[in-house]
């Protein structure tokens, strides 16, 4: 059954249905239907946050993402950041979580790059080869690397760096791991083509040396400048979705699909009209509904609705909150291994 219609008798009038009760109702209260053909009533739930744990005593830039991936096999959490205390070079360091507390002791501060990294900063885990993809701008040249990370315990492990850019430059960069394609989707802006938004499809390897992750060529999903992105690949429809802002056009998100080295797009769906810079964020998750939440500031959050990625390559039903035409937030639900891992843009602080 996949339509509550189903359960309806046919006829003009039939569109009325009994059900068992799962407990004890009130007349008008809304329910849910569950899955032994009960319904029950709908009740909220709260939560909670814990206490904030320092990773980096020193002045670690904040006006940068900090790129930070969960490692479901050794049950870690790795963050990746640039240390403007450290002449910005790049650093990483393991977070373990427990309940609500998430500590670093016994963990080391790595230096995966001892030279200044750029805007660009994203990370996602490749279970293929059980390692994280890091990725980064190098300033010295403007290009992007990437380095297969390893994870044992509290301790990293950095392969040689890979340029997987070309001969492009890029900013604002995103992505997400294809657990089918076994790929890394790699998205940004393409400050050598006017900003054009572009996209990669990554291969990695357990490689230590330098060289192991190879990238297929670029490909163009909006041919006008993008600022701010973000990528995530949606297992029921095995498709990635491409979320990013324009300049004077709002928001849009564009459906991908990958197959080898190469990745193809549908037609882009319009998340919001608004000339509003929209900074973008995700909720790592295994999901079949894409969800928008808008919120104009860090005190008012908007509505959130769901976005069904269709078989087709495209987005639809995308909608936003009719007032709240700042910050959209892209999120995916519900989470994986039960860890919601959050990255927010630094304007949520």
């Amino acid at each position: 059954m996949s339509n509550l219609s189903e359960l309806l008798p046919a006829g003009g009038g039939g569109k009325n249905v009994d059900f068992v009760a799962s407990g004890t109702l009130s007349n008008g209260q809304t329910v849910v239907l569950k899955t032994d053909g009960t319904v029950s009533s709908i009740t909220q739930t709260s939560s909670s946050t814990g206490t904030p744990a320092t990773f980096n005593a020193g002045s670690a830039r904040t006006y940068r993402p900090v790129a930070v991936v969960y490692h479901p096999v050794q049950d870690k959490t790795v963050f990746f950041y640039q240390d403007s205390g450290g002449q910005n070079f790049g650093k990483a360091i393991v977070g373990t979580v427990s309940g609500t507390t998430i500590s670093f002791a016994g963990a080391s501060e790595y230096e995966f790059e001892n030279n200044t990294i750029g805007e660009v900063l994203t990370a996602v885990y490749d279970s293929n080869i059980d390692r994280i993809v890091l990725i980064y701008e190098l300033t010295a040249n403007s290009k992007c690397n990437a380095r297969a990370v390893t994870v044992s315990g509290n301790t990293l492990s950095f392969s040689g760096s890979s340029v997987i850019s070309g001969t492009t430059n890029y900013e604002n960069g995103t992505a997400c791991f294809d657990p089918v394609a076994n790929k890394t989707i790699f998205a940004a802006a393409s400050q050598t083509s006017s900003n054009y938004g572009e996209a990669r499809v990554l291969t990695a390897t357990a490689s230590t040396g330098a060289g192991g992750i190879t990238s297929g060529s670029p490909v163009v999903f909006q041919s006008n400048s993008v600022s701010t992105m973000q990528a995530v690949y949606d297992e029921n429809s095995d498709k990635t979705v491409i979320v990013y802002a324009q300049s004077s056009f709002g928001a849009k998100a564009i459906v991908g699909t990958v197959s080898g080295t190469a990745i193809t797009f549908g037609t882009a769906g319009t998340v919001s009209t608004a000339d509003d810079q929209p900074r973008l964020t995700s909720l790592t998750a295994r999901c079949d509904r894409m969800c928008l939440i808008r919120g104009v500031h860090i005190s008012g959050m908007g509505t959130q609705i769901a976005s069904p990625i269709t078989s087709l390559g495209t987005l639809t039903n995308v909608l936003h909150h009719p007032t709240h035409n700042r910050h959209p937030v892209l999120l995916l639900s519900p989470t994986l291994q039960g860890r919601p891992h959050f990255q927010p843009h630094p304007a949520w602080s």
